[in-house]
């Protein structure tokens, strides 16, 4: 496989997001390393912290602490409860 620098230049980054919210104190840079690990692509759409915003892996041990703004969480949950009405 023959990567580009740009290319290089993203893996690089997502590698650098990971290993320095990991090493923060707390759990808080622990969960938003494992999230962006999980689900944060250099080359989709949108910074990591929106990706894992809009990340629909509900079966997920840490879905319900993900990082997310306030607003986000009331709009997720709005949808949530839509579904569970449309599912009864």
């Amino acid at each position: 496989m023959n990567l580009s620098p740009d290319d290089i230049k993203k893996i690089e980054y997502r590698e650098n997001l990971v290993r320095n919210h990991a090493g923060k104190a707390g759990l808080r840079g622990k969960i938003n390393a494992m999230c962006i690990g999980c689900i944060y692509d250099p080359y989709a759409e949108g910074t990591w912290r929106k990706q894992v915003e809009n990340c629909t892996s509900r079966n997920c041990p840490l879905y319900e602490v993900r990082p997310t703004t306030t607003t986000d969480q009331a709009e997720q949950q709005e949808v949530f409860n839509n579904q569970e009405d449309l599912a009864t």
